[in-house]
C-alpha cells in the first residue's frame, strides 16, 4: 500500500485507511512519507472538498477522526530525538524606530 492509496482513502472519508496505514508499515513504507503523502494530502483533499460544498461538517470531523487513528499508528515508527536543525530564527525589534 502506498501513500497516494492512503491519502485517496482518507479523502474518500474511509475507515479502512487505518488498515491501510498498519499494511503499508508493515509492508516497510517510510512512515515519514506516510505521513506527509498519505495522510496530510488525504486531509488537505477533504478540506478542498469541504471548501467545495461537497463535504459537510460531518465528513471534516470523521476523517479528521480517521486521520487521528492513522497519526498514532504512524507515530509508533517514526525515529524518536531530534532531526536535523532546519536553521535559526531570530526575533527582536527596532528600540526608537519611529514610522510617524
Amino acid at each position: 500500500m502506498d501513500a497516494g492509496k492512503i491519502a485517496e482513502l482518507l479523502a474518500k472519508v474511509d475507515e479502512a485507511t487505518t488498515d491501510a496505514v498498519t499494511a503499508a508499515l508493515e509492508g516497510g513504507e517510510d512512515p515519514l512519507v506516510l505521513l506527509q503523502e498519505g495522510v496530510i494530502m488525504g486531509l488537505e483533499r477533504i478540506g478542498e472538498q469541504f471548501e467545495a460544498g461537497e463535504y459537510f461538517l460531518g465528513e471534516l470531523i470523521q476523517g479528521g477522526q480517521i486521520a487521528e487513528k492513522c497519526i498514532a499508528l504512524i507515530d509508533l515508527h517514526l525515529p524518536k530525538g531530534r532531526g536535523a536543525p532546519r536553521g535559526v530564527v531570530v526575533i527582536g525589534a527596532v528600540q526608537g524606530l519611529s514610522l510617524i
